[in-house]
């Protein structure tokens, strides 16, 4: 009996020697401090501090990431990537151990520093689904931010003059606006016309010009009709982005009154233009044959006198190539200024018939 109490008290005394073991590791344990990595001047090593918080999220310990990401969002010398880095790990860490509404903040962070950021395909749905939200409320917010800068961009915007009321088949219908542009958004301006009762709008760009002015014109191939008949258009300034100010729209389009015309006989301007820069061009070279035919004139007076004076015979074979070369001068001059008298008279011929572009226009207050 004294054998067997013995060994009850011994037993008795190994589990409590074992069981106040256990207790004092579990007390290590929790005592035991998460040390931030630091940098010689006493800073947060963030590559380092980074690093292991990365870590500790691959090895699910989530309470052991957010310490080290405190730290970390405590400087100020962050790099984007790192900022990037840093809110995602606390965004997640949060979301899974604490209070998913604290995880708004770090997605909310994260997403302004990159808007288009996406999380992995394989992101647990209790990360997800708090992302997601935070996700849907910035992009509601920037959106609101964008059109509100849009509309003090578009209220600046002023197009001023008139569109033609009526038109001519077979001749170009030109258009001229003023735009007042202060902070010089505008990168294009462009018609769209169509005949009323047709499908799509054609598109034609205006040329910017002098003072701000704007001028296009539908071709006279597009114009002409047998019939009487009525253009729809809008005009529409543009950037980068889209439609800025517009007079008149697609669905409330402003209306040209056509009457019925074909293309008469034209010329193109720059048959015109061509035509008379050759009469211009002979016209010159006549000049230039007048000015050594005079030479050539002088050069054998000169000649003359001099052998009147000493008595001596001017002989031929200096003569004769000064009284050749006055001849083929003159001869040349004859024909430049018939040929310059041809195109000339041809380009004059011609003005009648040249093709208005109707681009020259001026803006109709």
């Amino acid at each position: 009996m004294m054998c067997m109490g013995a060994s009850f008290t011994h037993a008795q005394d190994t589990t409590e020697s074992g069981s106040e073991e256990i207790e004092v590791i579990e007390e290590e344990e929790e005592e035991e401090e998460i040390v931030v990595p630091t940098t010689a001047d006493g800073k947060t090593d963030v590559v380092k501090a980074l690093g292991t918080a990365q870590t500790n999220f691959d090895n699910l310990e989530y309470d052991a990431v957010l310490p080290y990401i405190d730290a970390v969002l405590r400087e100020s010398n962050l790099t984007p990537d790192q900022k990037l880095q840093a809110y995602l790990l606390q965004g997640q860490s949060m979301a899974i151990v604490g209070d998913p509404v604290d995880a708004e903040r770090p997605f909310r962070l994260l997403l302004r520093v990159q808007p288009d950021f996406s999380l992995p395909e394989d992101t647990p749905p209790k990360i997800t689904g708090v992302f997601s939200r935070v996700q849907a409320e910035e992009n509601a917010i920037r959106d609101q931010v964008y059109r509100l800068a849009r509309a003090r961009k578009i209220e600046k915007i002023k197009i001023s003059g008139k569109a033609p009321e009526k038109g001519k088949g077979g001749q170009a219908l030109g258009f001229a606006f003023n735009l007042v542009d202060p902070d010089e958004s505008v990168t294009a301006v462009k018609v769209g016309y169509r005949r009323l009762g047709e499908g799509e709008y054609s598109s034609l760009a205006l040329k910017r010009g002098k003072d701000n002015v704007y001028n296009g014109a539908i071709p006279a191939q597009w114009t002409e009709n047998e019939l009487d008949y009525k253009v729809e258009f809008y005009v529409e300034t543009q950037d980068r982005d889209g439609p800025l100010r517009k007079l008149h729209d697609q669905d409330k389009p402003g209306l040209i009154e056509m009457e019925n015309g074909m293309i008469p006989y034209t010329v193109a301007p720059k048959v015109v233009y061509t035509t008379a820069g050759i009469a211009g061009a002979v016209t010159l070279f006549s000049l230039l044959s007048e000015v050594m035919v005079f030479s050539t004139q002088q050069t054998k007076d000169k000649m003359v006198t001099e052998a009147e004076t000493s008595g001596e015979v001017i002989p031929g074979n200096l003569l004769v190539p000064i009284l050749d070369q006055g001849k083929g001068w003159r001869t040349a001059g004859y024909i430049g200024w018939g040929i310059a008298a041809l195109f000339a008279g041809g380009a004059s011929a011609l003005i009648p018939f040249m093709e208005d572009d109707g681009t020259n226009l001026k803006p109709e207050e």
